[in-house]
């Protein structure tokens, strides 16, 4: 008897709630080809040209006559896509077509617990908790291409605790836990299958060997309008995320006279299945039917739904980046490892001062896959044994221009697989000690101070996670083929054939088979092999007093010191300066590839070697024989945060207690300013956005009504069971507007800051007069580039909207008998309705936005109520 006890929880639940979603899509001219009446929300009908006419460095290109696309120019499975495309249901060219989503979920949730006291020495517990939740957002249209979210989530944990007391001084604790979680994409009226691929794509089937997911989902298909993104199709990537793991520790607790000691220590186990595939990705841009390739005129030329109905593709992303692209994406097995052991000491030197010492120790190695088959690095001190006899061709223009600025390039490159010898993705530091110290002095009988550092190492899963993120490590396994780049301007693709097997064919998973030669010729990423673990140092000061009536004010000083923070370079990056003083005809003009179908596809099979003729430009970077070789999670990047805060705070007494806090933050951490600090490695520090002010208070009090209570003391039995015994609790939080970021290169001419800011569409959150682009020149004798950056990335008093929210709560206990008791509460979640708002637009080329608050903040809904009934036994 009062030795076994058993706690037990079940709770299901369906909810549906209304999405209303807004999208861009052709009108019924346009899918004909006819785009005379298309306009801009400027009211600008923009011409649209032929990019198939492109001609001369600058890509000068043919006007459709009329505006309108002659019916043999349309892509037949452009037109295959267009049929699952809803039509317009409102006016005018721009979110022209609005409905509503619900996002229906069904869950349950099972838990249990079992205590079991075996004698006063010994004790333990067992739980088990099981849950399901299957979501999908239903679109009542039939035009598959609508964007639908859904998934299938589920998971299975299992802890066991025991404590034995070995001594009256010493105390064993060993815990065990066991987790296992399944979580993936599930959006069945999304679904394309083979059979819908075929004919997608008939007699063509350039896309075999990419799809390793459960299921073939429609590809995603971006048509921005201007830098308004606009997806169709699916919606992100098809994750697949089946990861499990467990853990054991242990714990040693010693008493001796004043001091209180601890020793313990870890390990872990995480591991299982994960993916996120994106096997087709096509994206439209208005530039392929705009005027020219070079520096077009995207304000009256140029539609991206022309671009689609003509299937043109280009590699149409910013930076190193290209979003038309196919993957092959596998599945990933990887599994993590992590060890730890620590002391501490809570020492009481006297009645009034106590000290907390302690040391942890940890350190996880590099995660490895069961099958080897992950990348380590690229040696780029190896030199390429077929390059160094018979060195490529490198057109002499480009090492003129190179010799100018006392640039070599260098032909080496060797790809390093893990091995039975070397299986881990990379290498980590294992001596990491984190020292921790703590000091409290009570001053007097009611106040007392208090001083906390503390060193935190970040876990390698804040890097990379095991659910499905190590693609980039299962290079030979995971392919991505790119869309060929334009040549002055012209298309290389289309949709109706975007991987062209004699020119750019889908890249096929080889494994590790070609050894040295992998990626040769390709763009990629890969982690940096030596990790650094991130490290943050924390400071902490403390001043307690109790003031009045149980109230205690709590002064609080604190400080985060970040170190080695992982960032992301190109290790092949092309000196940006060329851009501001080579003219644009040098860089842009096409010569010989010295790559083209050199050596064999097995020792260079990378797709450089399937372009006939390259841009000068591209044949600028250190190692020519790559594209950008961006080296991820390179350690190196800092932060810092300093936060003041004030907080009063009284405990439940006489039917109330309440807590208010007001805390100032300044977050910063180390960015590349543009390019040329990118070249150079060279850090400078930024402000973050997080809100500088939050105001929070929390109130709970007993309604003054009922028996015992101040009102209705003496109420019949019947009105005491409904009104008596309530409890209130409400709680408001404030946080001041976010630090507004600019990251484009502008010309800034004043102080952006205004008084009297306004939402809305005809509104003005700061002044976008003093904002202009750099100067540009159309001109060939002109560098890309006239003029480098100078604006900050942010300026002081031009933050978005602050954003507030009430939460309220009534509950209530009823005992039904001396076994059964039922709680009822009810809960309004932003009770008063408040609109949040998002922050005003800061991207300058979108003028609609640009200074403008439009939306509400994603974080903040309405009002939300719920009703709960819990029975407890």
């Amino acid at each position: 008897k009062n030795k076994l006890f058993f706690f037990t929880t079940y709770e299901k639940w369906k909810d549906s709630q209304p999405l209303t979603l807004l999208l861009t899509v052709p009108t019924e001219l346009e899918r004909r080809g006819d785009f005379s009446q298309s306009r801009r929300t400027n009211g600008v009908v923009r011409n649209i040209f032929n990019p198939f006419t492109s001609t001369g460095t600058n890509g000068v290109r043919t006007a459709f006559t009329g505006n309108v696309i002659p019916t043999a120019l349309h892509d037949p499975t452009a037109l295959r896509l267009l049929a699952e495309i809803p039509v317009p249901n409102l006016p005018g060219n721009d979110l022209n077509w609005q409905g509503v989503k619900n996002n229906n979920t069904e869950y349950w949730n099972f838990s249990t617990r079992a205590d079991w006291n075996f004698s006063e020495k010994w004790k333990t517990f067992v739980r088990y908790g099981h849950f399901k939740a299957n979501l999908l957002e239903v679109v009542p249209e039939a035009a598959r291409l609508i964007p639908q979210n859904g998934s299938n989530r589920y998971g299975l944990s299992v802890a066991a605790d025991t404590v034995y007391t070995l001594s009256p001084k010493m105390v064993l604790n060993v815990r065990g836990n066991y987790h296992q979680v399944t979580d993936e994409y599930a959006a069945a009226p999304s679904i394309l299958g083979e059979d819908g691929l075929a004919a997608l794509w008939p007699g063509n089937p350039w896309y075999e060997g990419l799809f390793s997911g459960p299921n073939i989902y429609y590809p995603a298909l971006d048509v921005p309008t201007g830098t308004t993104n606009n997806r169709l199709g699916r919606p992100g990537r098809e994750f697949f995320q089946h990861p499990q793991g467990w853990g054991f520790s242990g714990r040693l607790n010693y008493y001796a006279g004043d001091h209180s000691t601890k020793f313990g220590g870890e390990f872990r186990v995480d591991k299982g299945k994960g993916a996120r595939f994106e096997p087709l990705n096509f994206f439209f841009r208005q530039n392929l039917t705009a005027n020219r390739g070079t520096s077009p005129d995207l304000v009256n030329t140029g539609n991206e739904w022309a671009t689609f109905l003509l299937g043109a593709l280009e590699p149409n992303g910013t930076g190193n980046t290209n979003n038309n692209f196919a993957r092959l994406v596998p599945l990933q097995e990887v599994v993590s490892l992590g060890y730890a052991s620590y002391f501490q000491d809570d020492w009481k030197v006297t009645s009034r001062l106590s000290l907390n010492l302690g040391l942890r120790w940890e350190y996880e190695p590099g995660p490895v896959d069961a099958q080897n088959r992950l990348s380590r690095m690229i040696d780029l001190t190896n030199p390429i044994p077929e390059f160094q006899t018979n060195r490529p061709a490198i057109p002499a223009v480009v090492t003129n221009l190179l010799a100018a600025r006392g640039i070599q390039q260098s032909f080496n490159g060797a790809w390093v697989f893990a091995d039975e010898n070397n299986r881990n993705a990379w290498n980590r530091k294992k001596l990491n000690l984190l020292p921790r110290l703590g000091m409290a002095y009570r001053l007097d009988d009611r106040s007392v101070i208090r001083f906390g550092y503390a060193r935190y190492l970040s876990p390698s899963a804040r890097i990379r996670d095991p659910l499905g993120d190590f693609v980039e490590q299962y290079t030979g396994f995971a392919t991505t083929t790119f869309a060929l780049p334009n040549v002055n301007g012209l298309p290389q693709q289309r949709l109706s054939d975007p991987f062209p097997a004699n020119r750019n064919p889908v890249q096929q998973e080889v494994g590790q088979s070609l050894g040295r030669y992998t990626n040769l010729g390709n763009s990629f990423t890969l982690d940096a092999l030596e990790q650094r673990p991130p490290i943050n140092d924390r400071f902490s000061l403390s001043y307690q007093r109790e003031i009045w009536g149980r109230v205690v004010l709590d002064l609080d000083y604190f400080m985060n010191r970040g170190s080695d923070l992982p960032y992301t370079v190109d290790l092949n990056m092309v000196d940006p300066e060329y851009s501001f003083t080579i003219p644009r005809s040098v860089l842009n003009q096409s010569v010989a590839n010295p790559f083209f179908n050199i050596l064999t596809p097995q020792l260079f099979p990378g797709s450089l070697r399937n372009q006939a003729t390259v841009s000068v430009a591209s044949l600028l970077r250190p190692f020519p024989q790559y594209g950008a070789i961006n080296q991820a999670n390179t350690p190196g990047r800092k932060e810092k945060l300093q936060s003041f805060s004030i907080q009063a705070q009284r405990p439940f007494s006489k039917g109330v207690s309440f807590i208010v806090a007001y805390a100032y933050n300044r977050e910063q951490t180390t960015e590349f300013f543009d390019d040329f600090a990118t070249f150079a490695r060279r850090f400078e520090w930024f402000d973050t956005e997080i809100p500088r002010h939050r105001f929070t208070n929390a109130i709970t009090m007993d309604v003054p009504i009922g028996k015992g209570r101040w009102l209705l003391k003496e109420a019949p039995k019947a009105l005491d069971y409904i009104v008596g015994g309530w409890q209130f609790t409400t709680t408001t939080r404030l946080y001041s507007g976010r630090l507004l970021q600019f990251g484009q290169s502008l010309i800034v001419n004043g102080d952006p800051a205004i008084s009297g800011a306004t939402k809305g569409a005809n509104g003005q959150w700061f002044d976008t007069s003093v904002f202009s682009a750099l100067p540009t020149s159309s001109l060939t004798a002109d560098p890309p580039n006239l003029a480098r950056r100078t604006n900050p990335r942010s300026f002081p008093g031009v933050n978005g909207p602050s954003v507030w929210q009430t939460d309220m709560t009534m509950s209530k206990g009823f005992h039904l008998t001396e076994r059964f008791r039922l709680e009822a509460r009810v809960e309004a979640y932003n009770a008063f309705n408040h609109l949040n708002w998002d922050n005003p637009g800061v991207d300058f080329n979108n003028k609609a936005t640009f200074g403008k608050v439009t939306r509400r903040h994603i974080a903040f809904n309405g009002r939300e109520v719920q009703y709960g009934l819990r029975l407890v036994f």
